[in-house]
């Protein structure tokens, strides 16, 4: 969507925000850390938050678009269909 981001630093969301260029990244579990994190995005210029929302774009279709991922897990069934030994996807 071309907008700045605030997230937790959480699996999955930590991989989608580069703190500071694309979003700020705040503790989790955290009230304060969140509060700071939005004030910073209050503080920025409309400019800054452009810009901010535009390197978050460029950094989805560059590593998250849908092409991509679906390749990431086609080449991981790949790997796991190749190997002799049984999966521990779906342990006993």
């Amino acid at each position: 969507m071309g907008v700045p981001i605030i997230t937790t630093d959480a699996i999955g969301c930590r991989d989608a925000v580069e703190d500071g260029i694309t979003g700020f990244v705040c503790k989790p579990r955290d009230s304060n850390d969140l509060a700071q994190k939005m004030e910073k995005m209050i503080f920025l210029s409309p400019e800054q938050r452009e810009a901010m929302g535009k390197a978050g774009r460029a950094k989805m279709e560059r590593e998250f678009d849908e092409g991509i991922v679906i390749n990431q897990y086609l080449t991981a069934i790949e790997q796991l269909s190749n190997t002799n030994q049984p999966s521990n996807l779906f342990p006993s």
